[in-house]
Formats: C-alpha cells, structure tokens, sequence
C-alpha cells in the first residue's frame, strides 16, 4: 500500500466544522472503502499556524510542508495538517425563489450588490448543481471579491551573491538579495525568482607559453594507408607534409584527394589556454514574480487542509 499527497480547502472559519465537512465531500465523492488517498482517509488534524493568510500563499506554505516531509503531517496514519485562511472571496449564500436557475442567479446577484462594502465587487455566480423541474427554491452561492486581487508583474533585477551557484543556499540567498533589491512593499508578495544569467565576478586565463607549444601538420587522404594522419605521427613542416600528400597521390589510381591541417598542442598535453572563474561570488542577473497590491489578510475565511493519505 502507497501513499499520496492532498490539498483541499474549505471556506468555513470553524476548524473543526471545516475539517468534518471536508472528510464528509472526500467521502461522498469517493466513497467509504478507504485507501482514497484523500482527506476522507483522516480522523484529526494538527493546525500549523493560525495567522490567515491568502489562498494562494495558503497553499505555496502546504507544498513547501509536503516537499520538506515535515515531521506534523508527513504520517499517512497521522493526522492532516491545518493553515487558517483568509480568502480574496467572502462567500455568500443566498436562497431566492425563480421559477429557473438563471432567473434565481439574476436575483441573488441583485441581493447581494446592495450588501456590497466600498471596494468590494462580484466575482462569480454559480447556481445548485442539480434542480427539478417543479423547484421554486433556489440557494445560489455569491462569491464577493473582497480585497484588491493584485496585479501579477516579472521584475527584472542584477544583484551580487556571495558565495558559489553550486550551494544549496544559493537559492535562498537570492530570493533575500531580490527582495532587497526591488524593495518591495508591505502589500507586495514575492511570488517566484529565477536567475538567468550567472556572472563569475573574476576569472583568470592561463595561457601556455609559446616554448612549450607544438604544431604538426596532418595529411589524410580520400583513401586510407596516411602514415601522418595523427598528431603524434604529425609532420613537422608545412612543407614535409606536402611533399607527403603528393607522394600519396602519385601512389594512388587516380581520381583522388588529400588534405593538410594544422594542429597545435602544449608539448605536456595540456590545453593551450585555461580559464578558471572565482566560486567567491558572482553577479546574478533574474526575473522576480511579484504580485503587487494584494493587501493584508485580517480574518479567517476557511481552512487549507493538507498531508499524506493512503492509497
């Protein structure tokens, strides 16, 4: 028996209340065999902070708990773990009577604009999933956007690191670099950072010395036999090697061809020139994710459940 990675959020405030509901839609939608891989498959959970924040940063926080094994809800058999919310929708829920579906979404759209606050707006209106076709009674679900949703924007910057892109802190180090470059505000959240560009803040070339440097002259022909063709059997003249080349085809039948190439090695084997960059520090050129103007969460929308679970 496995195990499988989950995420679900519910948009109730209560924990508890949150947490039965969830176990109750996993257990409806598939059913009560167990080794689901869902939430259906726990009996607790363990809350992790309780500080709202947004949706998205809610569940960014549950991946990065998931990917490090985190010790509170790494246990298929233990409990799941918990992250309060604070949704950019507030949710309401509003029964109108219409002889149609369409019709009741029209009216509670109309309800809940005159409950709006400044700065709030509609999102979305979705209507019961199922109906008959004699029902009066509808209960549509307004979602109500109520903070500004922030713009998404890449952000060029060039920072310096110290220390080698080979570390496993390189990462972190500029992701705190970024942030202190593009000096982002209190209603900014710094979403992703990549470098693209990685410059050694010093190099040195060596060069080998001209003494110590060899060139011979190959000769390969259109048909094999070349006694020259190698540079440890390379010639040492241009002049030798055509000599040789001509010699070749005068041997041959006719109808062929050779050619001569110069190559130049160290006479120790090593390349001719080196270059060696600094692993002190480098400067990083990237792109930074920002999601600009999101505001600061202030109250607890619903629950971000999350864990392992087995399959």
């Amino acid at each position: 028996m496995g195990a499988t990675t989950f995420l679900c959020y519910v948009p109730i405030s209560d924990p508890r209340e949150a947490f039965l509901q969830a176990c109750d839609e996993a257990r409806m939608e598939y059913g009560l065999g167990g080794y689901t891989g869902t939430i259906a498959e726990k009996s607790d959970f363990v809350i992790i902070e309780r500080d709202p924040q947004w949706t998205f940063l809610a569940e960014r926080r549950a991946n990065e708990l998931l990917s490090h094994s985190d010790s509170r809800i790494c246990d298929k058999w233990g409990p799941a773990g918990a992250l309060a919310v604070c949704s950019e929708n507030r949710i309401e829920r509003v029964t109108v009577k219409a002889r149609v579906v369409e019709e009741a979404q029209l009216r509670a759209k109309e309800v809940v604009e005159e409950r709006l606050l400044p700065g709030e707006k509609i999102a979305s209106v979705t209507g019961p999933s199922a109906w008959s076709s004699d029902q009066t009674d509808f209960t549509i679900s307004v979602a109500v956007r109520k903070v500004p949703a922030g713009v998404a924007t890449d952000l060029d910057f060039r920072v310096r690191i110290e220390g080698s892109a080979r570390t496993p802190e390189f990462q972190r180090d500029l992701t705190e670099a970024a942030s202190k470059k593009l000096r982002l505000g209190s209603t900014d959240v710094l979403l992703s950072v990549r470098a693209t560009m990685i410059d050694p803040a010093g190099l040195r070339v060596d060069a080998a010395d001209a003494v110590t440097k060899q060139t011979r002259y190959l000769v390969t022909s259109s048909r094999s036999g070349s006694r020259h063709d190698r540079f440890e059997t390379g010639l040492r003249t241009k002049a030798e090697a055509v000599k040789y080349a001509k010699e070749l085809l005068r041997s041959g039948l006719g109808g062929e061809s050779a050619s001569i190439e110069a190559v130049t090695r160290s006479s120790d084997g090593s390349a001719l020139i080196s270059l060696y960059s600094s692993a002190s520090h480098s400067m990083v050129s990237g792109k930074a994710h920002v999601m600009r103007g999101v505001g600061q969460p202030d109250q607890v929308d619903g629950w971000m459940f999350f864990g392992w679970a087995s399959i």
